[in-house]
This record gives C-alpha cells, sequence and structure tokens, in this order.
C-alpha cells in the first residue's frame, strides 16, 4: 500500500526516513527530451523509448507503476533512477531492477510535482548510450493513503546443487530459487566449513546465480544467501551447505632408479680435484624426485665418506673423494613418496694416487663427514690417546694446549694476536699439531678437518656435541645452548666471508688493528666467543678440539685468499719472524729454525683444503703488495669521558667546523664512484682499548644512527662495522699447566681497530648531520650469550682519519 502526501514538509521527513538498499550501481545522466534516442554502443542493447505514464503525461496518479517496452539488443537487465529534477534521483536512486520491464515506486510520488524517470538497459556488453529519460507531472490530491507497514522478503533455498547435497562437482553454478515477498536484491557469501572464505558477501542484484568455477574439492561449503528490500534482510534464514567431490588421491609412486654416469662404472685412475663433478641424470620415468641423496663410501654398501641429501642437483664435487681408494657411489632419488625403491645401482671406481706435484694429505669439511668417516675416526684416536699422556709429555692435549696459550696469551714476547703474524704463526701451530695427531691415530693418510662456519645450517658440527665419554671431542666448558643455536649472521655469513676474500690488502684482510672486518676479528673472534668459555680465552683455548678445526678453517681462509692472486707481505720483516722452539714434532722434539717464509702456502708443507686445486696455482701471489700511509695533517681526535660506569651504548661527537680540510677531503671521497682497488679511504680508528678480562661480547658501530639497539643489523644504513674480543680472562688456569711457560695475559695490552668509513659516508653523505659536519660515532655492545652480565666499555681513543693508498 501506498502513502499519499499533502504537503511538502511531511513528504520530505518521510522520504529522508527511508533506507534504501546498497546498490553498487552506475549513475547515467539523463536528459529529458520530447524525443527518447536509441543507444548506439556496439552490441549493447539500445535505448528504452516507450515509457509510461508518457512522456509530458498530466495529472498522473501519485501511485502510478513505471512500465516499458523491452528495446532491441536482448537487455540482460534494467536500471531506473527517479528524481524531482532532470538527472535527480531524490525519489529513487539508481537502481538494478534486473530483467523486468515494470517497477513499483516503494513509496507514492509526491503530489502536484514534475517527476522526471530514466530507464537503461544494458547487457554484457555494456550500458545503452545517448539516452534520454521521460517527465510526467502528478495529480493534486488532499488524501493520505495509510502509513503502509513494513514487509521483508522471505528466504530462500539452494536449487543447484540442493541443500545438503553430497560429491557435487566443482565448477558451474551456484543457483537459488527466487525468494518470495518482493526482494530487490541478494548478498551471497561462500566459505568453507573450516573457515577459509571463498566468496566475500557481495550484493549480487536480483540474480539468482553466481558463477562457482572457485570452489575447492573434497571441501564442506557453506552459502549464505540473504534477499532484502527496502524494509530490511529476510529473517531467520538457514546457512545452506554442500560438500564437494573430494580429489582422489595420487597413486603412491616414488622416482625410478638412477646410477652415476660420470666417473663410469670401473673407471680407474679417477681425479679428485674439486673442479672435477660426480654426476648422475635425472630419471626418465615415474614421478619426478624432489632431491637426490649421495652415499659414498670405501665398501661395498658402506656410507663412510659421505652420506647427505644434496637437494635437487644432478652433480656434486669430487673433492669429498680420497686418494686411490676404490670408491662406491649410490645416488637414491625422492619426493613425497619416499626413495626410489629396489635400486641396484651401487657403481665402483677407483681414484688415482696423489699426482706429482700435488700434496698427499687433503684437509675435508668436519660438517661433511659421516660419524664413521676414517679422518674423523683418526681424529678421535688421536685426541684420545693425547689426553692420555702425562701432562707434562710435550705431546700431551694439557701441554700442546699450552702451546697457545704461552705465546697467545701474552708475555711471550712475540705478539701473535692482532699482529700479521696471526696467520703464519697458527699455520705452522697446525701443522705440528696434525703430524702429532698422524702419529698416535696410526693413520699415515690423516689431515685435519675444518669447520666451515657457513655450512650446514651454521651450526656447531655435531660430532662435537656427543657427550658419551667415549667422545674425545666433547668439551663440557662451551656455551650453553650449542646444539639448536645458530650462528647469527652479524657474526658470520657468506656475505661477510665474500668481503674479507674481496680485499687486496693484507693488513685489511687479516688483522683487527687494519680493518674490523679482517679475518682476525670478524669472524676469527666471533666464532671463539660464540662457542665460548674456555674457546674464548686464549689461555685455554686449544683445551677444546673444535679450537684446531675453527683454526683450520681461519688457514684455509688465507689459502683461498691467495689463490685469488692476493699477496702476502714481501718485507723482511714479516718474512723473517723466527717461530724457533714454539712447537714439537711427533716425537717431541723441538721444531727449530721455522719462519714465517715457510708457512706462505700449504704446498710446500704437504697439504691442502678439499676446495683448493690439486697443485698450486703459477699465478698466484702475482700482485706487488699494497703499501697505506696516512695524509699529514687530516686526523681529529676525540677521547671519550670514562667514569667506570657500566654502559651498553657509548657515543663519541666529532665535529669538523673546525678541520673542514678533513671534512673536504671526506666528502670528496664519498662522492666519488667505489673502485675494487682504491687509493683513498677514511678510517674510524679506536685506539688504546683495554676491555676488562673474560668480557664475553661482540660489538658494532655505527654513526649518526637513529634508534640503535642489539637488535640492529649491518644492513642498516648507519653500520660502519664490528669486532670482538679475544683475550684471557679472570678463570684461565693455562699458566700453570704442564710446561706452557704462560707468563701474562695478552688481553692486558692495550687493542685498537681500525674501520673503513667510506661505505658509510657515501650511504649518510647527503643526510642533514652530515651536511653540518657532524659525526656521531655510536659502539653498541652486544652480548654472545643470554647470560653474557652488563659490561663496561673499555677506554679508548677514537680517529678519524684519511689514508692514500700507494
Amino acid at each position: 500500500m501506498r502513502v499519499n502526501y499533502t504537503h511538502s514538509k511531511f513528504f520530505n521527513f518521510f522520504k529522508t526516513s527511508l533506507l534504501f538498499p546498497a546498490f553498487a550501481l552506475v549513475v547515467l545522466p539523463t536528459v529529458v527530451t520530447k524525443k527518447a534516442c536509441k543507444g548506439d554502443n556496439g552490441n549493447a542493447p539500445a535505448c528504452v523509448t516507450e515509457i509510461t505514464p508518457a512522456n509530458g503525461a498530466d495529472s498522473v496518479a501519485v501511485a502510478t507503476t513505471i512500465n516499458w517496452k523491452a528495446p532491441d539488443g536482448g537487455p540482460a537487465g534494467y536500471k531506473i533512477k527517479i528524481g524531482t529534477s532532470a538527472g535527480a534521483e531524490d525519489i529513487v536512486p539508481e537502481r538494478n531492477v534486473g530483467n523486468v520491464t515494470s517497477f513499483d515506486p516503494d513509496a507514492d510520488l509526491p503530489p502536484d510535482t514534475t517527476i522526471f524517470v530514466s530507464v537503461i538497459a544494458f547487457n554484457g556488453k555494456g550500458d545503452a548510450v545517448n539516452c534520454t529519460g521521460i517527465s510526467f507531472k502528478t495529480a493534486t490530491t488532499d488524501t493520505i493513503s495509510p502509513i503502509r507497514q513494513p514487509v521483508v522478503p522471505e528466504c530462500t533455498t539452494l536449487k543447484n546443487p540442493k541443500h545438503n547435497a553430497t560429491d557435487v562437482e566443482v565448477g558451474g553454478t551456484i543457483e537459488w530459487n527466487a525468494a518470495g515477498g518482493n526482494p530487490f536484491s541478494y548478498r551471497v557469501k561462500v566459505a568453507t566449513a573450516d573457515g577459509e572464505e571463498l566468496f566475500s558477501e557481495k550484493d549480487v542484484g536480483i540474480a539468482t546465480s553466481i558463477d562457482a568455477s572457485f570452489l575447492p574439492k573434497g571441501k564442506e561449503i557453506l552459502v549464505t544467501i540473504t534477499p532484502y528490500n527496502v524494509d530490511g534482510d529476510a529473517k531467520g534464514c538457514e546457512v545452506q551447505r554442500f560438500t564437494t567431490k573430494a580429489v582422489p588421491p595420487p597413486p603412491v609412486k616414488t622416482p625410478d632408479c638412477v646410477s652415476l654416469k660420470s666417473p663410469a662404472a670401473g673407471a680407474t685412475n679417477v681425479s679428485i680435484d674439486p673442479d672435477a663433478l660426480l654426476v648422475w641424470d635425472a630419471p626418465t620415468g615415474g614421478n619426478a624426485p624432489d632431491g637426490y641423496k649421495l652415499k659414498v663410501g670405501t665398501k661395498p654398501g658402506l656410507a663412510d665418506l659421505f652420506d647427505q641429501d644434496l637437494g635437487n642437483v644432478t652433480s656434486f664435487s669430487r673433492r669429498i673423494l680420497m686418494y686411490d681408494k676404490q670408491t662406491f657411489v649410490r645416488i637414491i632419488p625422492y619426493n613425497q613418496f619416499g626413495d626410489a625403491e629396489n635400486c641396484d645401482n651401487e657403481v665402483s671406481f677407483t681414484t688415482g694416487p696423489v699426482p706429482e706435484g700435488a700434496p698427499r694429505f687433503v684437509r675435508r669439511s668436519i660438517g661433511d663427514m659421516p660419524d664413521n668417516h676414517p679422518i674423523l675416526l683418526s681424529y678421535r684416536k688421536g685426541v684420545a690417546a693425547m689426553k692420555a699422556l702425562a701432562p707434562d709429555n710435550p705431546l700431551s692435549w694439557t701441554s700442546q694446549a699450552g702451546i697457545h696459550g704461552r705465546w697467545c696469551g701474552g708475555g711471550s714476547g712475540l705478539r701473535v694476536h692482532g699482529s700479521t703474524n696471526f696467520l703464519p704463526w697458527h699455520r705452522a701451530y697446525l701443522h705440528a699439531f696434525e703430524r702429532a695427531i698422524r702419529h698416535f691415530s696410526g693413520d699415515p693418510d690423516f689431515a685435519l678437518p675444518y669447520w666451515n662456519w657457513i655450512s650446514h645450517d651454521r651450526k656447531v658440527p655435531a660430532h662435537f656435541l656427543d657427550e658419551s665419554p667415549d667422545n674425545p671431542l666433547f668439551h663440557a666448558r662451551r656455551n650453553s645452548g650449542l646444539r639448536d643455536r645458530q650462528i647469527d649472521v652479524r657474526w658470520v655469513s657468506e656475505r661477510i666471508i665474500n668481503e674479507i676474500l674481496g680485499f687486496t690488502n693484507f693488513g685489511e684482510f687479516t688483522s683487527p688493528n687494519f680493518g674490523g672486518r679482517g679475518l682476525e676479528s670478524k669472524p676469527h673472534n666471533n666464532i671463539h666467543g660464540f662457542i665460548g668459555r674456555d674457546m674464548n680465552d686464549p689461555v685455554t683455548a686449544g683445551r677444546d678440539p673444535i679450537f684446531y678445526c675453527h683454526h683450520a678453517n681461519v688457514d684455509r681462509i688465507w689459502a683461498l685468499w691467495n689463490e685469488k692472486g692476493n699477496p702476502n707481505p714481501n718485507t723482511s720483516n714479516w718474512l723473517n719472524v723466527s717461530f724457533n722452539k714454539h712447537f714439537s714434532d711427533e716425537q717431541g722434539h723441538a721444531i727449530t729454525g721455522t719462519t714465517t717464509s715457510d708457512m706462505v702456502s700449504t704446498y710446500p708443507l704437504g697439504y691442502r683444503y678439499d676446495d683448493q686445486k690439486e697443485k698450486p696455482d703459477p699465478t698466484a701471489f702475482n700482485r706487488i703488495p699494497v703499501e697505506f700511509s696516512l695524509v699529514e695533517g687530516l686526523t681529529l681526535t676525540e677521547t671519550p669521558a670514562t667514569d667506570g660506569t657500566l654502559k651498553q651504548l657509548l657515543e663519541v661527537d666529532f665535529d669538523f667546523s673546525e678541520n673542514e680540510a678533513l671534512y673536504d677531503s671526506m666528502m670528496q671521497l664519498a662522492n666519488t664512484v667505489p673502485t675494487k682497488f682504491k687509493s683513498q679511504i677514511a678510517y674510524l680508528s679506536i685506539k688504546g682499548i683495554k676491555p676488562a678480562p673474560g668480557e664475553n661480547m661482540f660489538v658494532s658501530v655505527f654513526i649518526n644512527g637513529k634508534n640503535i639497539t642489539t637488535e640492529t643489523f649491518d644492513e642498516s644504513p648507519y653500520y660502519v662495522d664490528s669486532f670482538s674480543f679475544f683475550i684471557s680472562g679472570p678463570d684461565a688456569h693455562g699458566g700453570h699447566e704442564g710446561h706452557d711457560g704462560h707468563q701474562g695475559h695478552e688481553g692486558h695490552e692495550e687493542m685498537s681497530y681500525i674501520m673503513d668509513l667510506t661505505p658509510t659516508l657515501r650511504r649518510l653523505k647527503d643526510t642533514p648531520e652530515i651536511q653540518d659536519k657532524k659525526i656521531k660515532v655510536q659502539v653498541m655492545t652486544i652480548p654472545f650469550t643470554d647470560d653474557t652480565p652488563a659490561f663496561t666499555y673499555p677506554s679508548g681513543v677514537f680517529s678519524i682519519e684519511l689514508y692514500e693508498i700507494k
């Protein structure tokens, strides 16, 4: 029933109180003329031209129905809008009424008013265009119809698929029955019973179906259909549901078997050069593999040389092989269903002897070794035998550890750590230790394994963590939680190692006193701190069996750096440093006459690493060593206040307004394009550091940083460099064990760190602080372990200096 209005005030109040549904409709402008025009929009329908009441009609009843004739062009539906002026929609906002040819307004039209009506046909090609509407005038009346009672639509039910249907094929449409009670539209939502939203609630107009191509297989589907009109939503409607047909499980099929392609079965004199490969083809039948397991051993069915999941690759380096051995190789493809089954694909071949001119001993990655690897068995046997010797025996475990305590703990007269002696001294130390293990293990092929810190998920190899009494590689005095703990990428990562290998100067490459990114400072010191306790003290570090594998990796990185053509120092002061009687041979006799010049390459010492070439590269060491010199007169020094209070973040302010020459030179450097071989470098140096003994901390340095915390990584634009301390602690007892002759603590000496400031200046050169000639150096101390106490930051002198490189 409609309402007749007697005056405009009442009509306006009632009209603004109506609740129109929120249709998402395109509003098309309507221009009223005496003639309706046809559309011209490709295949869109023509304009609606026959509408009643007729255009220009007078005294039209306020309770009239709008009717029209379907135009040519196959319309799919119509949009209507009604207003009190041309193009207006203040009576009926534009509404999609579906594919009908009449419309009954929600309420009586206002009396004695010119009414403007637009009816726009549309289909899948779009709306009819360039169409006009009609206008007519309503009659004058003094009567008011009774107020209409609100009537909401009735609920609807699924038509296809039916409510509670099962095994429904996916695709097609979801259809429902038209609701009774004059609905204007439907809101539809589709989801799975476990909460995954498939079709978020949408207003679909007067349509009674939606495309259902999105339905998943094997799921219970919930469909909510809400009819509604101007009076509101249908009430109490039940959620409709059905279940789609399940996906049949694929047949369980593991990959087909594969065999080694190269080397060929039965081959002899097979090379183990690291550039040579073990190669196999992917299987051609069955399900594709997700990866391969490689098992390599010295007997049929044994995997004592290698036993690992390689992932989805079809080759692997032969570096894992050993000289002059019959070798058995199995390759096992696998996928989600398991390993390839019933494979009889083991291939054997024989490796060649040590090539002429190549070293006999090959140091291998301990992380690659199965628990029964011959080298690992020999290392355990040799360590156990040395631990069983009397402490005063020069080859006992106590005495061997004491060698490091004596020469690296300080007070020996030769500075090893924090100097260019660091690498050659430790190479000589490991070489003598390796000979001792070879002797006590009885294995003439033994070569000391190395721990590659960035491989195998950056964790300590499991061989060192087995706490059983018969595992001599376990050491109790380490940080807790190492079994599950990864090495922080701030301390050691592939990017850090590559950066170190990219240095072209020996001082930068090796020493914390010339570049905090160097091999000794980062990562060597950081790994000592990561393992902790005995390993974090030069006096006691050699007591932990992991120490020797850790330092073998340091030695390996030096060897790889030389292979890249980078030169060692060629001065007599470096080449003639004596290590006379520092070490013992396998008979316990002091080794005499050793100098740095004997340690410049691994090959003359009879060993190489498994990723080094079999023979030395004749082009290695072909560069002239680089020299650095300070640019005179361009040094600014600031000493921070040190009151002995506990600090975790230390800040030092530099103001270059009174030293503009240095500032201008640094800005000129910051604006140059970086090259591999630099002519100048701006360095930040922290000199005269005297950290407290035993403080197990990692130190990061920033400039002009915002909100610097212990979680600020080296990806920060403010980052300069980092370093850590490897110093004697208060609980070190190496000085009175055996005959190690410890005479003091190197940690009591002042230390210095020099960091390349240039990359950070390039990143920050346009910031306001740098432009204002201000640099704030920020030093953040970070604990290696959660139980590390607060730090007292050591005193030191901070300088910013410009160096020339010649």
